[in-house]
C-alpha cells in the first residue's frame, strides 16, 4: 500500500509528454502525450512512415516542449507553490487555459500542492 507522499509524488511528478515520452496510436500516428492525442495540430509524426527517433529529432512539436522551462512557462514566475510545483502538463494547460506553454494546474491542483508543501511532503524544485 502506497503511503501519503509516494501517492502524491505518483499524481504530481509533472509531464514527461514530448520530454521523454510519445505516444503512439493504433494507425502509427504519434502525438507527445495521450492527452494530447484527440488534439490533430500536435500530431509530430507517424512511425509508419518515420523513424521514432526522425520524429523524436525533427518534430518541432517536440523541440518546444523540450524547450520549455520555469522561464518560459508563462504565469510560473510569480506562482507562491513555483518552488514545489512540477505541474507542467501541456494538455492540462490547454483545457483548463487555452495555452500550452503555461500553467498546467487548476485551482484544486494548487491547493493541494500548497497542503503537501506545507506538510513536506513534497521537494523543492529547481525549474523543469
Amino acid at each position: 500500500m502506497l503511503d501519503l507522499p509516494e501517492i502524491f509524488s505518483a499524481l504530481f511528478l509533472g509531464c514527461e509528454g514530448g520530454r521523454t515520452d510519445l505516444w503512439v496510436r493504433y494507425d502509427g500516428r504519434t502525438y507527445p502525450c495521450a492527452n494530447l492525442s484527440a488534439a490533430g495540430e500536435f500530431m509530430v509524426g507517424n512511425i509508419r512512415e518515420n523513424t521514432c527517433l526522425e520524429i523524436w529529432n525533427e518534430s518541432q512539436v517536440l523541440r518546444e516542449f523540450r524547450q520549455m522551462n520555469w522561464q518560459t512557462f508563462k504565469n510560473c514566475g510569480n506562482c507562491e507553490i513555483r518552488d514545489h510545483c512540477t505541474y507542467r502538463c501541456p494538455a492540462s494547460s490547454i483545457f483548463f487555459h487555452g495555452d500550452y506553454n503555461t500553467c498546467g494546474a487548476n485551482d484544486f491542483i494548487r491547493e493541494v500542492i500548497k497542503v503537501a508543501r506545507d506538510q513536506g511532503l513534497t521537494d523543492r524544485v529547481d525549474g523543469l
